[in-house]
Parts: structure tokens; C-alpha cells; sequence
């Protein structure tokens, strides 16, 4: 089976019309057209466009079937050579914090924030350069991008030149693969959307549990700068690789065609895509801090460098076992009730073992049930935006809900920076898992607004799974 396109066919590529393929509470393009005008005059240039496609349509592969499952398998290979790099920022961040006593842990912090917001907040420029050149070298221009962060990055002399080089630019270049791989799962998946997306989150955790242990053996044997020039070559490889197997479903595209445009200005306005954006930036503010400073805390308690990089292994652990649980119960119980749920988990648990505990054995239990909950996020909002508007539009409006995110853990870095230098300051850490839990809390308040909202503006009974 040839799962490769030309890249004449792939530059043609575009966000065309989905067909029926869409939730049974949520049919497509009648779905949520009404929530805003601007949204309204978009859907209705999707319908007039769709009927002249519908010939089309009826030749596309099927979603769910056994070429969505393969091009499955490189999307997930993408996720660990990509992200799961970045989830393994918290063993770079413990060595940095000792490499270079000189500089404050707000900006040691900012390079693990920024690889991970800089992938998000770029991401939209996945959207419109596949438009031009494609998936697969949109795909493989990422990897090329991260290679050159991670390379400079292993010359760098002090953490603002790591923040440049392995935040920054390797940030840059993920966004592109990664964007490229959640694009593909919600438009290959329909029925098995919010496993697939969970599946891609889970090779994330895959990454950075399988290289937590490698990465700190390299740092004690070779150094920190070696660490990082050969993770860039195993960064670039799985990139390379997964690129050709990248491709859209469609391979036909009419240059007129509306749902051409490579950026939806309906999903800036629209109400819904706003409050799940405040809802995941209140929650990506909380991210980062249990997972890039419990690993040091772990130390402050006693705990051995052993112990800390067992901690960034539980939490990807946890990533993977979420990712996929996660996955199976979006597509059973709704995306949005299973991150109501997961979210008010974290609220209570961060504040109620953190706080309660005094060794070490409870911060480890900790974050793997965090890594666990905190995956309900990154799986379910994605799918639950494919299966909301459709694969025309999902692309666009997932990459602008992933700016949020980017926003809010670019604040994270040092919003947690200047809570973990005030705890420690004052010989506590009840600041710091407070501000986790009460960010929880609002981001669970927000999401509930738009459950609510979507419920009562969608023209077609949705139900309870949402």
C-alpha cells in the first residue's frame, strides 16, 4: 500500500469539506454554525462548497480503517522523537539549576516553557505552510529547525542562550511535525478520534519515559552538551522518517474552493473556541510547575539524583497511561466531561498529598497520577474540536486554541519561577501547590461556561456527551 503523495499533490492539500464522518450529537457543518455570525457566513461557504464536492467525497479513503491506523503509528513516532524531548526538560532543568548557580530559577525554567509554548504558539503556522508546500516538508522543515536548537544549544554558556537555543528554536521547529500529527488523527479518525489523538499524546510520554534514563546516563558520562547533540540526531531521524507517511485523505482539491483558506478568522470570535482557550491557558499556567520543579523539590526532601529522574519517568508514565485511558473514555463519555472531571481530580489532589506529605515516596506517587490526569488535556480538547467542527475546519481552529495553551505556559515558566523562589524563601511550598490548585479550579469553571454554552447554542440536541 503506497501511503506516500507527490509533493505537487500535497501542496494541493487543503482543509476541504469534511464528509458525514462526525459525531451522532454533533452532526457536521449544523453543529455549532450558529454559535456567531462570523462563524455562520464561514459554515454557509463550506455547504455551498461541499455539494459540488460530494462526488469527490465518495472515492476518499474511509476514516478508522487500517491506512488511518498506520499513518497512526508515525504520528506517534513523531510525538516521541518531538515532545517527548521537551518532556524530558525537567532532568536538563535540575542539572541547570546546579550548572549555573548564577542564574534564577525563573530563567532556568523558561527554557523548558518555552520549547513546549513555542510548539503550540507555532503551530499555527503549520496550518497555512502545508497549505503552500505540504504536510510531509512542513513536517520535515521542523525536524531540520530542531536540530539546529539542540546543536547550538550544546554550545551554550549560560540559560539564556539554553532559553534561545533548546527553548525557543527547538520549540519553533516542533510546532510544525507535531501540529502536522494531530492534524492528521482528526482528520484520518472519526469514530476512534479521541483514542487516536490519546494514542498520539501517549508516544509523547513514551518519548520522555524511554529517554529520561538515557538522557541523565549521557549527562553523568559525557556531559550535558553531548546529551543534546545526540538527541538532536534521534529528534531529526524520527521526524525524517514518520515524513513519509504523512498525508492528507484528500489528494484532490479545487484551487477556488473555500474551505481552502489556510486561516479560519471565524474561530478568533467564536465564543465556544474562546472559553475553551481560557480554560486550557488557566491550566497550561499550571502545568509546568509540578513537572519541571517537583523533580527539585524531590532533592530538597532528600531524595537522590536517581529519585528525580524517576519522578520525570513516573510523570511520562502517567502521560502514556492517560493519553490512552483518557482517549477511550472521550470517545465513550465526551471529551469535555472527561476533562471536567480529570481537571477537579488535580485540584484536590496536588494541595491534599503535597502539603499532607513529608518524604519523598508521596511526591513520586504524585506525579504519576498528575502525569496521569494532566493527559486528559492535550487528548480530549483536540478531539473534541475535530468532532465539533468537521475536518475542514478543525485543523484552523485546533491551532488556535493551541495558542492559548502556548500563552499560558509561556507564563508558567515564570509565574512558577517566582513561586518556587518565594516557597523556598519561606520554607514552604503551601504558595505554590495552592496556585496549582486554585488554577485548576478556574480552568474548570471556564470549561463549565462552555459545556454549558455549546449546549444551549447548538441547533441539534447534543446530549450529555460532550
Amino acid at each position: 500500500m503506497n501511503l506516500t503523495i507527490s509533493d505537487d499533490q500535497q501542496s494541493k492539500e487543503a482543509h476541504t469539506p469534511a464528509n458525514s464522518h462526525s459525531s451522532p450529537q454533533l452532526p457536521s457543518h449544523t453543529n455549532i454554525k450558529n454559535i456567531s455570525t462570523v462563524s455562520l457566513k464561514y459554515e454557509n461557504e463550506i455547504l455551498n462548497q461541499e455539494t459540488d464536492e460530494q462526488t469527490l467525497e465518495e472515492n476518499l479513503p474511509p476514516t478508522d480503517g487500517k491506512q488511518a491506523f498506520i499513518i497512526l503509528i508515525f504520528c506517534v513516532l513523531i510525538n516521541i522523537g518531538v515532545v517527548g524531548i521537551i518532556n524530558v526538560n525537567g532532568i536538563y532543568q535540575t542539572f541547570y539549576l546546579k550548572e549555573f548557580p548564577n542564574d534564577n530559577a525563573s530563567l532556568i525554567g523558561l527554557i523548558g516553557t518555552l520549547s513546549l509554548s513555542m510548539m503550540l504558539l507555532f503551530s499555527v503556522l503549520a496550518t497555512p505552510l502545508s497549505h503552500f508546500i505540504g504536510y510531509r516538508k512542513t513536517t520535515w522543515l521542523g525536524g531540520v529547525i530542531c536540530v539546529a536548537g539542540m546543536v547550538l544549544a550544546s554550545f551554550g554558556n549560560n540559560a539564556w542562550q539554553l532559553a534561545i537555543t533548546q527553548g525557543f528554536i527547538f520549540g519553533l521547529g516542533a510546532a510544525l511535525p507535531f501540529l502536522c500529527s494531530i492534524i492528521m488523527v482528526s482528520i484520518w479518525f472519526d469514530k476512534y478520534r479521541g483514542i487516536g489523538i490519546g494514542t498520539v499524546n501517549a508516544g509523547a510520554g513514551l518519548g520522555g519515559m524511554a529517554a529520561s534514563p538515557i538522557v541523565q546516563l549521557i549527562i553523568d558520562k559525557l556531559g550535558f552538551r553531548w546529551s543534546l547533540r545526540i538527541v538532536a540526531i534521534f529528534s531529526f531521524t524520527t521526524v525524517f522518517i514518520s515524513g513519509f507517511f504523512i498525508k492528507p485523505r484528500r489528494t484532490h482539491f479545487s484551487a477556488s474552493s473555500k474551505s481552502s483558506r489556510i486561516f479560519d478568522k471565524a474561530a478568533v470570535v467564536d465564543p465556544f473556541v474562546i472559553l475553551v482557550g481560557i480554560s486550557c491557558f488557566l491550566e497550561s499556567i499550571a502545568f509546568t510547575i509540578p513537572v519541571y520543579y517537583l523533580p527539585t523539590i524531590i532533592n530538597d526532601r532528600g531524595g537522590s539524583d536517581s529519585m528525580s529522574t524517576l519522578s520525570i519517568v513516573l510523570a511520562n508514565l502517567g502521560e502514556i497511561i492517560g493519553g490512552l485511558f483518557f482517549g477511550i473514555m472521550a470517545d465513550k463519555f465526551g471529551e469535555l466531561n472527561v476533562v471536567l472531571l480529570a481537571n477537579s481530580l488535580i485540584a484536590i489532589l496536588i494541595p491534599t498529598v503535597w502539603l499532607l506529605s513529608t518524604g519523598v515516596i508521596p511526591l513520586l506517587i504524585l506525579i504519576l497520577f498528575y502525569g496521569i490526569l494532566i493527559a486528559s488535556y492535550l487528548a480530549a480538547i483536540p478531539s473534541s474540536l475535530g468532532r465539533h467542527y468537521g475536518d475542514i475546519r478543525s485543523p484552523g481552529v485546533i491551532s488556535v486554541v493551541f495558542v492559548y495553551f502556548a500563552v499560558g505556559f509561556l507564563s508558567g515558566g515564570p509565574i512558577g519561577g517566582l513561586l518556587f523562589d518565594t516557597s523556598k524563601s519561606q520554607g514552604s511550598y503551601k504558595l505554590i501547590a495552592l496556585a496549582i490548585s486554585g488554577l485548576n479550579i478556574l480552568s474548570v469553571v471556564v470549561l463549565a461556561f462552555a459545556y454549558l454554552y455549546i449546549k444551549k447554542k447548538s441547533p441539534v440536541k447534543i446530549g450529555w456527551r460532550l
